[in-house]
């Protein structure tokens, strides 16, 4: 047998070749396998990356909370010296009843082989309130700065608010203006030890507040007023009233629902009331006790 046939040979029957070679092939595999990988890592970043340019030029997602209506109020204190000096309190009060409706108009935008959903919203907010009741927290009704109440709403980004708002209030108009007043801040003086808290937060990051006169009061009182509001990918609600119901109609064909309370019911329609495409019909009902 000459050389070159035992050679032949030995690499026919030889084991350890054998897993050389296909640790060899193993290896080779994997550098294709590895730029794949590194593809859909580098297109993920820019998918995130264009996510938030065009959430950010349009608007970012919604999360709106309220309405909430604020009643301030004078509390008064005598130091050890017999001087008596007061506090401006806010009393806040949740609706009895919310109920919101509204139509969403998706739209895709592109950037290159990258799309993004974006939705412009029309929302109608009406509801009721209950007369506020400060008796039962032992203030007297003359310590109640009635004509300086206002109704905040909250809104995560306001640049989405497409117009200006105008509030229904019983049998008044009211416009709503940037700021929702939640954070009172000190004016930093003490007097005797003290604080005088006579200020309140207009930060318009927050949300929007409508000034009201609560002289003449009932013991239901509605209010009514429209929102449209730009956003992008997710849209939340938070059920302050004590009933909340929300329905709304979107265009959009796969529709999902997050957050701690999920729709009653809700239906996915070949057709339906929006203009064009596939209509997503969700409806959700949540009653809350507090």
């Amino acid at each position: 047998m000459s050389a070159f046939e035992r050679f032949n040979d030995w690499v026919r029957q030889s084991l350890m070749l054998k897993l050389l070679a296909v640790g060899i092939l193993i290896l080779i595999l994997l550098i294709p396998t590895s730029m794949v990988n590194s593809l859909i890592r580098e297109r993920e970043y820019n998918s995130q990356n264009v996510i938030e340019e065009v959430s950010s030029a349009w608007s970012n997602p919604q999360t709106i909370a309220g309405p909430v209506l604020t009643v301030p109020y004078k509390e008064y204190y005598t130091n050890e010296k017999g001087e008596v000096f007061n506090n401006t309190k806010y009393a806040r009060f949740l609706p009895d009843s919310l109920n919101i409706n509204g139509q969403l108009q998706t739209t895709t935008r592109y950037r290159s082989i990258y799309k993004v959903v974006v939705y412009a919203s029309e929302l109608s907010f009406s509801g009721s309130f209950p007369n506020p009741n400060f008796e039962e927290w032992k203030i007297e009704e003359a310590n109640v700065l009635w004509d300086e109440a206002y109704l905040s709403v909250t809104i995560s980004d306001m640049r989405g608010i497409q117009k200006s708002i105008k509030l229904i209030w019983r049998d008044t108009i009211a416009t709503f203006s940037p700021g929702v007043g939640f954070n009172m801040v000190s004016d930093s003086k003490e007097k005797n030890n003290v604080e005088d808290y006579n200020t309140r937060s207009t930060d318009s990051d927050g949300g929007m507040s409508a000034r009201l006169d609560l002289s003449k009061r009932s013991n239901t009182m509605n209010f009514k007023f429209d929102l449209a509001l730009n956003g992008s990918r997710n849209i939340y609600f938070t059920p302050v009233g004590k009933q909340t119901q929300i329905q709304l109609a979107s265009d959009w064909a796969s529709p999902s629902f997050k957050g701690a309370f999920l729709p009653d019911n809700h239906e996915v329609l070949e057709t339906g009331s929006m203009p064009t495409g596939r209509c997503c019909t969700s409806i959700a009902i949540i009653r809350n006790s507090l």
